[in-house]
Formats: structure tokens, C-alpha cells, sequence
């Protein structure tokens, strides 16, 4: 489970719920503090909507970290985030670029599937945010608060989703990308 996030001292810190060490946690967030700024900051919001949401911006992004210089990144990466490499498919040194490995397959074994016909199986390695759409209409998608209706663009469509739940799963940077 997530809380909403928590600005303290400029960075981003995201308190959420690890059901596996059942406590509650500061999400590690990448560039916490380059993500305060944009999202805090009367500049960070003219330039995040003005610049950072451009197509230009991800092709040149996309191309940087697909690039064989970008393999200077993953060691870094790895150890920032503590990512279990023993459930990676191939070797460290094998992947040409840091995209290469941030989509890295992984061992049959690394992730079995719940067969318990009562348990929610999560589509990925994810944070789950859970709102009741009859006490809390919006919920957040990308930083920007929606309803229903502003998601779906139908007002009869949204109306029969108005005593559900809303799951989103929202991956971290050390989160599994392959798919």
C-alpha cells in the first residue's frame, strides 16, 4: 500500500507499506531532489509542462540510455537500488547499454506465481495504490490528479465504475521493466 507523498527538506520521500517486512518505508526516489524541484516549484512546473513533457525530450533520453557509453550507468544503478542480480538471466557485463539491462529477462524461477485462487496476482513489480471510488473520486496517474471521467472521457462509462476500487500499479525505477 502508498501513502501520498511527503515533501520534507526539498525531497521527494514517498512512505509506503512493505507487506513482506510488514513495515512502513521511505521509498527510495530516484533524483528525489530534481523531482521536488519540478513538481514544487513554480519553475519546475513551467518547465516540466513546457519542456520535460516534449517527444523531442524522451527520443533524446531513449537514445542516451541505449547507447553503449550508457553501460557506465548499470553498476551504479545496481547497487543504488541493491538489485538481485542472481535472478538475472545473463551476466552483468554481457547487457550493450543501460536500457539493455533495465529490460534484462529474467530466471524462469524469479518471480512464481501465486497458484492461491483467493490472493491478487500483480501484473508486475509494482507499488499498489488502492482508492475507493465512493470516498475518494480521483486518484493519480503521472504525477496528475484524475476522476473517473477525466480518465475515460465518457461520463455514462465513468458512472459504472462510481462504487468500485482503483488499482494502479506504479513501477519504481528498481522495479522489474522487461515487459
Amino acid at each position: 500500500m502508498y501513502s501520498k507523498a511527503r515533501h520534507l527538506k526539498k525531497q521527494l520521500k514517498i512512505k509506503l507499506f512493505n507487506r513482506q517486512t510488514g513495515k512502513f518505508e521511505i521509498e527510495d526516489t530516484y533524483r528525489g531532489e530534481s523531482l521536488w524541484f519540478l513538481y514544487n516549484t513554480f519553475p519546475g512546473k513551467v518547465f516540466t509542462n513546457s519542456v520535460l513533457n516534449k517527444h523531442l525530450v524522451s527520443k533524446v533520453y531513449g537514445s542516451a540510455v541505449k547507447s553503449r557509453q550508457s553501460k557506465s550507468l548499470i553498476k551504479k544503478f545496481v547497487e543504488h537500488y541493491d538489485i538481485n542480480l542472481s535472478e538475472v538471466k545473463k551476466p552483468l557485463g554481457s547487457f550493450r547499454s543501460f536500457n539493455d539491462f533495465f529490460i534484462r529477462e529474467l530466471n524462469e524461477d524469479a518471480r512464481p506465481i501465486d497458484q492461491n485462487p483467493y490472493h491478487l496476482i500483480a501484473p508486475a513489480d509494482s507499488r499498489l495504490l488502492v482508492f475507493d471510488l465512493k470516498t475518494n473520486a480521483d486518484f493519480p496517474v503521472k504525477g496528475y490528479w484524475y476522476s473517473m471521467q477525466q480518465l475515460v472521457k465518457d461520463k455514462n462509462l465513468a458512472s459504472e465504475y462510481n462504487d468500485g476500487w482503483c488499482f494502479i500499479y506504479r513501477l519504481a525505477p528498481a522495479d522489474y521493466h522487461r515487459f
